[in-house]
């Protein structure tokens, strides 16, 4: 059995790097990926992003995993806080995925969330998890940080949201 792929050539380069040549971020977009919403509060006020690289690394402990663009203007101030929240999204909260990933000063109006100390966790969330980031390390264009949560909490009645294919998709079990 055979698959056709586009063709290199068909596809155009973003840099020198050879996963860019070959429409990297187009083929990366075939990996299904929770889509997790990121928040602390800072001075006061939450302060969120959506991230599509959330993974969970150990269980025992448990560490989980997030990678964020270095050219983020919201990433330095969740990476300063003293603690961040992760919540995994729900189709519940499809139509606010846009709005979370938007202007930073109205991405949080309407959006229903709670705190855990300076965590901002999004209420009715599939999975919220609240803790310390562990360690950051730079990686290519991005900053790949270990969050080790000491909040736990599942829903499991939620469908999860994930991004495939350029789609937000609910996941139902």
């Amino acid at each position: 059995m055979s698959t056709a792929f586009a063709s290199p050539a068909a596809i155009r380069p973003k840099s020198d790097h050879w996963l860019a040549r070959l429409g990297g971020e187009t083929i990366m977009r075939q990996v299904p990926t929770p889509v997790v919403a990121v928040g602390a509060l800072v001075d006061g006020k939450p302060v969120g992003m959506v991230v599509g690289s959330f993974v969970v690394v150990s269980f025992d402990p448990t560490v989980v995993s997030l990678s964020a663009k270095l050219t983020s203007g919201t990433w330095p101030l969740l990476r300063d806080a003293e603690r961040i929240g992760l919540s995994v999204l729900t189709d519940e909260h499809a139509d606010k995925v846009r709005q979370l990933a938007g202007p930073r000063e109205r991405r949080f109006d309407g959006i229903d969330w709670e705190s855990d100390g300076s965590a901002v966790l999004i209420s009715d969330a599939s999975v919220q998890l609240a803790g310390e980031i562990s360690d950051i390390r730079a990686v290519g264009d991005h900053d790949l940080a270990l969050i080790e949560p000491d909040v736990v909490r599942d829903n499991p009645g939620a469908a999860p949201l994930v991004y495939y294919r350029s789609h937000l998709d609910a996941v139902r079990g």
